[in-house]
């Protein structure tokens, strides 16, 4: 369902993800969380879940 989002801002949420996959010393020592991304622009889907939204993150609740 999120695919059809691509190109758009869109705002939404991982519930528990696994963080010990992003490379980022932001998420060391977290094994899971709920991950919330708002006024975020989908340009790609990758093989991690955060792929494509780097450079258009505006916000970031864990």
């Amino acid at each position: 369902a999120v695919k059809n989002n691509v190109g758009h801002n869109v705002s939404f949420y991982f519930n528990r993800c696994n963080l010990g996959d992003i490379p980022s010393v932001l998420f060391k020592g977290h094994i899971s969380a709920r991950i919330q991304f708002q006024q975020s622009v989908v340009t790609s889907f990758g093989e991690t879940p955060i792929s494509g939204l780097e450079n258009s993150l505006e916000a970031l609740y864990i």
